[in-house]
C-alpha cells in the first residue's frame, strides 16, 4: 500500500511552494521596474531641493528690489541726503551689494551710483555700468513689455566690465507711467557665503553634502567635506550666472542605493522562501514520523496480539488436555506441564515488558541503584537462562573480563537489558546459533558485549532501531515476531544509568551490542 505522506507531498507543494515561487519570480522580476521608480523618486527629490535653493535666492533678490523700490518712492518725497542714507543703511545690512544704481530708461548721463566706499570703486565703473546696460538693452525692453502686462521680472547680468561681480536690473515701480531703471551689483561668492550658506545648511541631510562651484569648478562653499562623495545632481543658480549648486551623495550614488535596495529585498525573498521550504519540510518530515510512528503502533497492536495469542492458545490446549485426563503416561504429561509453564514465562515476560514500557513513557520509572559485580550478574543470568537457551540448542560462551571495578546499578533492570540481547540474539539467529558475552573495562567505563553470528543490522536500520516501536521490515528480519519495544526499553535503562548502548553489525554477518557503565573507581 502507497505510503500516505507521498500523497500529501505533491499536494503540498502545489497548494503551497509552487503559488510562493510564482509569486517570488514575480517579484524578482519588478525589480528592475522598481530600481527605475525608485531611482525617479530619489531624483525628482533631489530636485525639488534645488528648486528650493533657487527659489530662495529668487526671494532673496525679489526683496531687496521691493526694498529699494521703497527708498526710491520715499525719495520721490524727501530730499536726496535723506534717500542715500536709506541706501547706505541697505549697503550695510545687505553686505554682499557693492553699490546700487539708478539710471533713465534710456540709459543717459543721468546714471546715480551710491556706495558705501565710493573711493574703492573704479574710475570708469560709471562708464562701465552704461556700456553694460547698452548692451543688454534687449533685456531692458523685455522688462519694459513685461511691465506693461503686469509682470515685474528682474534680470542678472554677468560682464567682464564688472568683473567676477553680477548686475541685477529691474523697471522700478513709480505711480507714474514714468520707467526708471534700478539695479544693485551684486558680489556672487559673498552673496553665497553670507545671505545663502544658512539655507544650505538647514536642508542638508546626513545622506548628502551640497555645495557650490563657480564656473571653474572650483568649489566655493560646501555643507561638509567628503572626498569619497560624488555629485548626483546639480542646477545653475538662479540670479548667479555661472555659479552651480551641487549635491553630493556621501560615498554613494542614486544607483548604487537602489541597487542596494534591490539587493536587500533580493535577499529578503530568498530568506523568506528558504524560511518556507525549510518550514515545509519539517511539516513533511514530522508529518512522516507521525504517519510511520502510527503505523508502527498498529504493527505494534498486531505483534503483541499474536504474540499474546500463541502461548495462550498453547496452555488453553495442554491444560485442557491434562484436564480432560487425555494423557496416561507420566512422562509425557510432564512435557505437557512443562510447556505450560514456558507458555506462561514467555507470557509474563511479553506483559512485563509492556507494562515497563508504559511507566517509562509516563516518567513513573523507579529504579534502586546498589554496588553490584557485572560478571556476577552475568553468571547468574545465564545460569536462570540456561535451560531456554539449551533447548534452543545455542550455545553461549562468557569472557569474563579480570578484576573489573565494581558498578553503581539497579540489579533487576540490569538483567532486563541482558535478557533481552540474548532473546534478540537468538531470534535473529541463523544456522550458527552462537552467542558470546564478553566482559572488560575502557577508560572509565565497565563494557558488556553480547555478540551473534546472525541476520545482521544494515547501517540505515541501525540508526532506527532504539525508536519505540520499530521492528526492520527487510531481508529475513522482516518474518520474525516482536513488539518493537525491546530495545527501546534497553536505551530507556542505559540513559537512566548514564551509561551507553552502542551497536556495530553488518548483514548477514551478525550483530554487537555493547553496554558501557561507569565505574566505581572513576
Amino acid at each position: 500500500m502507497k505510503k500516505p505522506y507521498r500523497k500529501i507531498i505533491p499536494l503540498l507543494i502545489i497548494i503551497i511552494l509552487v503559488p510562493t515561487i510564482i509569486l517570488s519570480l514575480y517579484q524578482i522580476s519588478s525589480l528592475n521596474q522598481s530600481e527605475k521608480n525608485i531611482e525617479k523618486v530619489y531624483t525628482s527629490e533631489l530636485n525639488t531641493i534645488l528648486g528650493s535653493i533657487n527659489e530662495y535666492v529668487g526671494d532673496y533678490i525679489t526683496d531687496w528690489a521691493r526694498e529699494t523700490n521703497l527708498f526710491v518712492l520715499e525719495s520721490r518725497n524727501g530730499n536726496d541726503v535723506t534717500f542715500k542714507e536709506y541706501v547706505k543703511k541697505f549697503l550695510i545690512q545687505s553686505r554682499s551689494i557693492n553699490m546700487l544704481v539708478t539710471s533713465d530708461i534710456n540709459v543717459t548721463s543721468d546714471l546715480q551710483i551710491i556706495s558705501n566706499n565710493p573711493d574703492t570703486l573704479p574710475i570708469n565703473i560709471r562708464e562701465n555700468i552704461k556700456n553694460i546696460l547698452k548692451i543688454n538693452y534687449s533685456k531692458i525692453k523685455t522688462l519694459i513689455e513685461q511691465k506693461r502686462s503686469g509682470i515685474r521680472n528682474i534680470v542678472a547680468i554677468k560682464n567682464n566690465l564688472i568683473g567676477n561681480n553680477v548686475l541685477i536690473i529691474f523697471l522700478l515701480q513709480l505711480p507714474e507711467e514714468k520707467n526708471e531703471i534700478c539695479g544693485f551689483l551684486i558680489n556672487p561668492e559673498n552673496f553665497i557665503k553670507w545671505n545663502l550658506s544658512w539655507k544650505l545648511k538647514s536642508i542638508t541631510g546626513n545622506e548628502f553634502v551640497v555645495a557650490v562651484s563657480d564656473q571653474n569648478n572650483t568649489r566655493i562653499f560646501s555643507t561638509g567635506e567628503d572626498s569619497s562623495a560624488t555629485i548626483e545632481q546639480q542646477a545653475n543658480i538662479n540670479f548667479l550666472p555661472g555659479y552651480t549648486v551641487n549635491i553630493l551623495l556621501k560615498g554613494v550614488t542614486i544607483s548604487s542605493l537602489v541597487k542596494e535596495r534591490s539587493i536587500r529585498n533580493l535577499i529578503l525573498i530568498s530568506l523568506i522562501n528558504l524560511f518556507l521550504i525549510i518550514g515545509l519540510w519539517f511539516v513533511l518530515k514530522n508529518f512522516r514520523k507521525e504517519t510511520e510512528l502510527s503505523n508502527q503502533q498498529t504493527n505494534f497492536v498486531a505483534n503483541v496480539s499474536h504474540e499474546l495469542r500463541t502461548p495462550l492458545s498453547l496452555i488453553n490446549l495442554f491444560s485442557e488436555t491434562l484436564v480432560m485426563g487425555r494423557v496416561k503416561e507420566r512422562e509425557k504429561e510432564l512435557e505437557y506441564f512443562k510447556i505450560i509453564n514456558d507458555e506462561s514465562n514467555r507470557l509474563s515476560r511479553i506483559v512485563e515488558k509492556v507494562l515497563r514500557f508504559r511507566s517509562i513513557e509516563e516518567n513513573k520509572e523507579k529504579y534502586s541503584f546498589t554496588t553490584e559485580d557485572i560478571n556476577s550478574l552475568i553468571e547468574n543470568v545465564l545460569q536462570a537462562y540456561s535451560y531456554q537457551i539449551e533447548n534452543s540448542n545455542f550455545k553461549i560462551r562468557f569472557e569474563a573480563g579480570a578484576n573489573l571495578p565494581e558498578i553503581q546499578i539497579d540489579k533487576e533492570a540490569v538483567i532486563e537489558v541482558v535478557i533481552n540481547l540474548l532473546d534478540n540474539a537468538m531470534k535473529y539467529s541463523n544456522d550458527r546459533k552462537e552467542i558470546i558475552v564478553t566482559t572488560g573495562l575502557e577508560r572509565e567505563f565497565v563494557y558488556l558485549k553480547v555478540k551473534d553470528f546472525g541476520l545482521g543490522i544494515s547501517s540505515a536500520n541501525q540508526r532506527k532501531i532504539f525508536e519505540k516501536f520499530y521492528r526492520v521490515q527487510d531481508g529475513l528480519a522482516k518474518d520474525k515476531r516482536g513488539t518493537g519495544l525491546g530495545l527501546t526499553i534497553v536505551k530507556s535503562i542505559m540513559d537512566a544509568h548514564q551509561g551507553r548502548i552502542e551497536v556495530e553489525s553488518s548483514e548477514g554477518k551478525g550483530s554487537c551490542f555493547t553496554l558501557k557503565f561507569r565505574s566505581n573507581n572513576v
